[in-house]
C-alpha cells in the first residue's frame, strides 16, 4: 500500500474481522515510529469491517510530533481540512484526503492519522507528524563572496527553511541558469545535505560549484551570404578574428 494512503486505525478496523470491542477494553495504538500508547475507554459492543465503514462525529483532533518546530496546532488542523463536529467515515476518504493535504505541503516526511478513541457515534483523531529537516546554514564552495550573496537570493533557500526534494531540484535548476547566463555553461553543481550534530532535526546544506572554463565565441561563420554585408555583419566581422579560408 502506498505510504500516502496508509491510514492507521484500530486493529479491528484494519483486519476486517467480525470481532467485537467491549466496554473498558485497552487499545494499543501504533504510530509511525513504532511506539505504542495504551488508551482505556468505554465503548459499546460494535462490529467493524473494512466493507462496513460508518460515519462518526469528530469529537477532538490532537496533533503531535511538531512541538519544537514552531507550528501552531490550529494551523495544522486547518491544513488537514478536518474540523471538530465534522461527520466522517471511519475508515473513509475524508481521512485519506487529510493525510494527502499534509504530504502536499512538503513540510513533513511522515504523516499518520489514528483514531485514539471511538464511541458509538464519535471519534477522537490523533495526527502524528514528522517534520522535514530544517536548514541550519547554507555553505557555498567554489564561488566568491559576492557571488555567494547573489546566489543565496537566487535560490531562495535560507536558514530556517524546510528542505525537501523539490527544493533541492529547484535550487539546482536556478544555479544552473545563473552560471549559464555568466557563460559558465559547463559548470558542475553538487548539493549535499549533512546533519547538523549540534542541532538535532536540522541539516547543513553544502553547495559546491566547479565553474570550469568560461565558454567564449572565437569565430562566427556566415554561410549563404557571400556577396551582401549588412552593417551588423560588418561590425561583427571587425570585432571577431576572421575564419581561415579553405
Amino acid at each position: 500500500m502506498n505510504k500516502m494512503n496508509k491510514i492507521v486505525f484500530f486493529s479491528a478496523l484494519l483486519l476486517g474481522s467480525a470481532s467485537a470491542l467491549k466496554a473498558q477494553d485497552s487499545l494499543a495504538v501504533g504510530g509511525g515510529g513504532g511506539d505504542t500508547d495504551t488508551v482505556t475507554y468505554e465503548v459499546p459492543e460494535i462490529k467493524y469491517t473494512l466493507n462496513n465503514a460508518k460515519k462518526y462525529t469528530i469529537a477532538d483532533i490532537k496533533v503531535s510530533g511538531v512541538e519544537n518546530y514552531g507550528y501552531q496546532d490550529y494551523v495544522l488542523v486547518g491544513i488537514s481540512g478536518l474540523s471538530i463536529g465534522d461527520r466522517v467515515k471511519v475508515p473513509g476518504d475524508e481521512i485519506a484526503a487529510a493525510q494527502k493535504s499534509f504530504w502536499k505541503t512538503g513540510l513533513f516526511s511522515d504523516v499518520t492519522i489514528l483514531a485514539s478513541r471511538l464511541t458509538a457515534d464519535s471519534v477522537w483523531l490523533a495526527v502524528r507528524l514528522r517534520p522535514s529537516p530544517v536548514i541550519s546554514s547554507v555553505l557555498f564552495h567554489g564561488v566568491s563572496k559576492g557571488e555567494r550573496e547573489e546566489l543565496e537570493g537566487t535560490i531562495g533557500v535560507f536558514r530556517g527553511s524546510p528542505i525537501t526534494p523539490n527544493i533541492i531540484s529547484r535550487s539546482r535548476r536556478r544555479l544552473k541558469a545563473y552560471f549559464d547566463k555568466k557563460s559558465f555553461t559547463n559548470a558542475e553543481i553538487k548539493i549535499q545535505q549533512k546533519p547538523d550534530v549540534s542541532n538535532p532535526g536540522k541539516i547543513i546544506l553544502e553547495i559546491t560549484v566547479d565553474k570550469k572554463e568560461k565558454v567564449k565565441i572565437s569565430h562566427v561563420y556566415i554561410a549563404g551570404n557571400d556577396s551582401v554585408a549588412t552593417p551588423a555583419t560588418q561590425r561583427l566581422a571587425a570585432a571577431i578574428p576572421s575564419a581561415p579560408r579553405l
